[in-house]
Order: C-alpha cells, then structure tokens, then sequence
C-alpha cells in the first residue's frame, strides 16, 4: 500500500494503537514478555521512560530524531526514517516506539506510485532513440536517391550503419559514382564532337559564301546556320555541366539591366513591365541571363499573337529575386509541364519552346539558372497563357 493508505489506516484506528502501544510501557515493564510478543508478530519495540530504555532487538533511531520528522495522527506520531516506518506513543513522560518488518515491506513511499510511469517514459525514450538510429541510414538512403534522381551524383552518405543497411547506403554511393562518370563520360563526349563538328561546318559556310546564290544555296545555308546554333547550345550545355565555373560573375544594378534587355530587344513596344524594378544588385553572367530573358521573351511573344502584350513583373523575399514572364497566348497541357525544361522535349505537345522546336532553348536557360544558384519554373493553362519565372540569388 501507499503511505498516505497507511497514514488513513492509522488514523483510523490511532485510539486502538495508542492503547496497545502505551499498556506495554506500563510500568512494572517485563521485557522478556514483549521480546516474545514481538517476535511472533515480528516488530521492534523500544520503550524509553525517564533515563531507562528497554529495546527488543537492535536499539531503534534516538526518539527526538524521530520526531523531526514525524506526523501527528490522532493521539500517535508516525514517522519514515531511511527505510523503515516508525510509530510513536506518549503517555505520562513515557515513549513507546514501534516499527513493522511487514509494514516496512508493503508500504512505499508516495512518491513512488510515479516511477511506474517514469519507466514507461524511460523505455519510450530509449526505445524511440533505438528507432531512430535504425531509421537513421533509412532516412539517409532516401536523401540520397532524391539527389541522385536530381541529378547530385556527389552528394554522399556520410556516416554508414554498422549491419546489412550499410550494403544499401554504400551501394547508393557506389551508383552515383558510376552515374558520375557515366554523365561525365557523357558531357565529355558530347563536347568532343561539337567542337569537331564546328570546323568542318565552318569551312561549308565559307563554300557557301563563295557560291552563286540561289534559292537552294540560301536554304542550305539557313539549314547549316540552324544547325551551328544548336552545336553552340549544345556546347553551352556541356561547359555549364561545370556550374558556376563556367560563368564570368560581375555585379549589376538590377534596374540598369533589366532596361538594356528591354532596349535591346527589336519588339520591346510589345513588353510591358508589371510594376517595378527591385533596386537591388546581382552578382550574374551579362550575357547569359540576357539569354534567359530573351528566350523566355522571344518565346512569350512568339505564342501570343502580333498585337498582344506580353508582362514581365518581380518579386523579392530575403535571398532571391524572381522575374516573370507572362503571355496570353496557347498555353502548355499540365501533363507536359513537367518535362518542359528537358534537353529535346517534343514541340508538336510542348509550344513554348526555342529554338524552333528542337527543346534546347529552355534547357540551355535552365541550366544557366542552376549554374547561378536558381532555378526556372513554369505555369501555364490551355487557352490562358504561360508564365515562365526565372528566380537567382541577389547581393544582400
């Protein structure tokens, strides 16, 4: 039982006790009668009167210690001193203390009615901390195959568990290791043979020039200027695989370029700008993200017929600054939006697309925004239009 159970059970029958415990201390006391009560009921009794004491066993704790911390119930003291209860009885200068063996065992303190639940807690704790570093390379395995299908392939798995999960985190650092220079080999092969295929097109455009021109000769020579734009492109793709290393960064003062783009373009009466400029400055590459704001213009104008409009607008939060461009033209099915900015996307589904429908103008403008620390969105409607937003970083 509980103490405060053991406090009310005194309580209530304290009238009883006190007679019990202060008719042994009644004088003449015959100590050996109450060894042998005591012993068959298995208490400790002392009994301190005057400057005598009688004890049935060991000495019990000093009768003014125990009172310290006693608790008057009724006409009785009842005290916990270490380990053991104590109960106490006071009649004419006479002290009559007594302690249970089978009290001391059945009763605990209030306080520990908690642990219980304490140690339900505790094993909680332990237990979701045991989880958790199950789940740990878990968690560490699905980070990794998000980077991996992001195209990441050096993000690594820093710390591998000590069981067989560690088979599948080394195995995701494996593949992407193997994908790593699988692209490499790639982006390597495909820069090799644009460069290869510059010169052999740059001396058919110097033959070109030196035949007579005629309708046939125009038309491959428009052929062969389409096919140089894409080897550019394509060789563009390949150096911005490199990231920002590839960019010559300086920092321009975002009113300032936002107007050359606009006086730089043969159709800017057609561009209208949607508020205004955010008068901050941006660490980029001139000529690339004039590129970005072209393409996305050219394309803009290109699918909202000869007489409409098109916006271009801003917003800005504490690390980066977003320009959009919005047409009201044809607009883009949902289900292809999502690979509108993939090398090579089909141009009879996808309409918003450069470079005549071969799918590089918007790569090429995507990657160009990866490489400043951006990325380029889209979001369109059928029939309602398209706007294309490209968001990078800004000085702060």
């Amino acid at each position: 039982m509980s103490e405060d159970e053991a406090k009310q059970i005194v309580l209530e029958r304290h009238q009883q006790l006190f007679a019990m415990m202060t008719d042994v201390a009644t004088p003449p006391v015959n100590i050996e009668k109450i060894k042998v009560e005591a012993k068959k009921n298995r208490v400790q009794i002392q009994i301190n009167s005057g400057t005598k004491s009688w004890h049935t066993s060991q000495e019990l704790p000093l009768q003014d210690e125990l009172l310290v911390t006693a608790e008057k119930l009724g006409s009785l003291y009842f005290t916990r001193h270490g380990s053991k209860y104590y109960l106490l009885a006071e009649k004419n200068n006479s002290w009559t203390i007594i302690t249970s063996q089978i009290a001391n065992l059945i009763i605990y303190p209030s306080w520990l009615v908690y642990w219980p639940w304490l140690i339900v807690v505790l094993i909680l704790f332990v237990s979701y901390r045991l989880l958790i570093g199950q789940l740990k390379p878990i968690k560490a395995a699905i980070d990794s195959a998000k980077q991996i299908s992001a195209g990441n392939f050096e993000y690594k798995i820093g710390h591998h568990p000590k069981n067989d999960l560690a088979k599948l985190t080394h195995g995701l650092d494996t593949m992407a290791d193997e994908l790593n220079k699988l692209f490499s080999a790639k982006d390597d092969l495909l820069l090799a043979v644009s460069h290869e295929l510059r010169s052999p097109m740059a001396r058919m455009k110097v033959s070109f020039a030196l035949l007579e021109q005629n309708e046939i000769v125009q038309q491959l020579d428009k052929d062969l200027n389409q096919m140089d734009l894409i080897l550019g492109q394509l060789l563009e793709s390949a150096r911005l695989q490199q990231s920002n290393k590839a960019l010559h960064i300086d920092t321009y003062f975002l009113p300032n370029f936002i107007n050359e783009v606009i006086e730089e373009h043969e159709n800017r009466s057609r561009l209208v700008l949607d508020g205004e400029v955010p008068e901050i400055a941006v660490a980029i590459d001139n000529g690339r993200i004039k590129f970005v704001l072209r393409n996305l213009i050219n394309n803009a104008l290109t699918h909202s017929g000869d007489q409409q409009t098109i916006s271009m607008s801003f917003a800005i939060n504490d690390t980066h600054v977003s320009m959009a461009v919005k047409d009201q033209g044809c607009g883009i099915a949902k289900e292809y939006l999502p690979n509108i900015f993939e090398p090579f996307t089909s141009s009879k589904p996808v309409n918003n697309l450069g470079t005549k429908g071969l799918g590089l103008g918007l790569y090429l403008c995507n990657r160009i925004a990866v490489a400043h620390g951006g990325f380029l969105t889209a979001e369109s409607k059928l029939a309602k239009g398209s706007v294309f937003t490209l968001t990078i970083p800004y000085c702060t």
